[in-house]
């Protein structure tokens, strides 16, 4: 689930090189984005990230490494793990904002 200004670069627009060997350095690799990932207003994923399944990225999050752990909800600038086991379900999205009560069993959220 994408929210609005999420911004996915995946590349540089440019080479760099190293200055005395003339190596290309910035190579792109690979970018993946995760089976239900929540991406939250603002974000940036920059190149050569990956992210685990059943993630959600913070609201203005720069993404600028990966993260293997799945179930996990990231933020910040630079980014990081900032809460372990979690899931998410935009089903209850209404109740929520309303602040009525609903169901916690997870076998609801498949």
């Amino acid at each position: 689930m994408f929210s609005s200004n999420v911004y996915i670069r995946h590349t540089d627009s440019h080479p760099i090189y190293e200055l005395n060997g003339k190596h290309h350095i910035n190579h792109v690799e690979k970018l993946k984005i995760g089976d239900h990932v929540w991406v939250g207003i603002g974000v940036n994923i920059l190149k050569n990230v990956q992210i685990a399944d059943d993630c959600i990225l913070g609201a203005h999050a720069v993404i600028a490494k990966s993260f293997s752990e799945a179930h996990c909800a990231i933020a910040g600038n630079p980014a990081k793990i900032i809460r372990r086991g979690i899931t998410w379900n935009s089903e209850h999205t209404v109740d929520f904002i309303e602040n009525k009560r609903y169901s916690t069993d997870l076998s609801e959220l498949k």
